[in-house]
């Protein structure tokens, strides 16, 4: 295998033959993945819990898993967090993206770089050595640290038991002094055969992908084949050549590869093009809203001249016709009163509705004229 997609390839069960040589076969996956698949996110703030970054991270990429937080020998203010990322096109795209949204923060994302292996024994749990060379005579239950037989699962206490230090922890926990004094040694001993050309490191590509995806090759850059030239070969256009609407450019998927500046450009023209229109449609708002108020005052203007008519006929006509008609029969007054009633209702009505100006003084003259009805009338009784 020499990159990723191989590696992606060997997985693929799809690709396997059901049979080799007439024999049936079954791929058997890896129960875990290789670490170049690994990413780290870094420098969250240290109140967010694993669970609630695992979430964060997969609104980015959806085929992350296996999330822990990677613990130093030091004290920090932050925290970084490794993490698997089993689909190659999310995983480049969080490497072309540099970073991730984490609560209120972007954290950014860089490959992981393994540490280096420390060499412990399964057996016995020690460091320094491996299986095949441990001298004890034994195998030891790795929380206990008891002989491990087959009845031991029934009696363990499941009480981690460190091989280092003895103390209460696992016997590979990183937190332990003896296993970070052995780390530091290792490190300081790989850096100085590095130093010494004693071993090289690998280089961790970080932009395989985006270096496969820069050749391409040109079809007309070739030359043509014997006799091949006077054939006309149609070749569909890759692209639409018309452009695209800010609309349209929203709707349809947008590329991987595309900078923050391009994306603030596109969000920017999407903007004035709907604020221009938003503008639009207040100006025609306020036209028709002086519309109806000019509507309003002639109405008011109308409704006062109409006013100013009642109050007449109330005050200078009806009077002296209704003081000759009470003198012959008492039935008109009840029904002049009745009316006068009437008036005074609508009225009254019409100026809580249009809040017409001298209303009031109309009401007072339509009292008025009640009143110099009723004068004869009682004199004459």
């Amino acid at each position: 295998m020499k990159d990723k997609e191989d590696y992606l390839k060997l997985c693929d069960v799809s690709l396997w033959p059901a049979e080799i040589q007439n024999r049936k076969i079954s791929v058997t996956l890896p129960k875990f993945t290789p670490d170049q698949f690994a990413l780290v996110v870094r420098n969250v703030p240290l109140e967010f819990a694993a669970e609630h970054v695992m979430e964060e991270v997969r609104k980015s990429a959806t085929s992350v898993d296996k999330l822990r937080m990677i613990i130093y020998p030091y004290q920090r203010t932050t925290n970084d967090f490794r993490f698997i990322v089993s689909d190659l096109k999310e995983y480049n795209g969080l490497i072309n993206l540099g970073h991730a949204g984490v609560g209120n923060k972007l954290c950014t994302i860089t490959p992981y770089r393994p540490a280096n292996k420390i060499t412990f024994c399964n057996k016995c749990w020690c460091i320094g050595h491996i299986r095949s060379r441990c001298s004890s005579m034994v195998q030891k239950c790795r929380f206990c640290l008891e002989e491990y037989n087959q009845g031991h699962n029934e009696i363990c206490t499941k009480q981690y038991k460190c091989a280092q230090c003895h103390e209460n922890h696992y016997s590979l926990d990183a937190n332990c002094e003896i296993i970070r004094e052995y780390r530091r040694n290792l490190n300081k001993a790989v850096k100085k055969a590095t130093v010494e050309w004693k071993i090289k490191l690998p280089e961790v590509d970080t932009r395989q992908s985006l270096i496969n995806q820069q050749f391409k090759p040109a079809l007309d850059s070739f030359p043509p084949l014997p006799g091949a030239s006077a054939q006309r070969v149609y070749r569909p256009t890759a692209w639409k050549t018309t452009a695209s609407t800010s609309t349209q450019i929203f709707n349809q998927t947008a590329p991987v590869d595309i900078t923050n500046q391009q994306l603030f450009d596109k969000i920017c023209c999407h903007l004035d093009e709907k604020w221009s229109k938003v503008n639009d449609h207040i100006t025609n708002l306020k036209s028709k809203v002086k519309g109806n108020e000019k509507a309003g005052l002639e109405t008011r203007k109308n409704v006062s001249c109409l006013v100013g008519l009642v109050k007449l006929s109330i005050t200078d006509i009806i009077p002296p016709i209704v003081k000759l008609a009470f003198s012959k029969d008492t039935k008109v007054k009840k029904e002049v009163e009745k009316s006068t009633e009437l008036i005074k209702d609508q009225l009254q009505a019409l100026y809580v509705d249009m809040e017409l100006v001298g209303m009031t003084t109309a009401m007072k003259d339509i009292e008025e004229a009640q009143e110099q009805i009723d004068k004869p009338i009682n004199s004459g009784t």
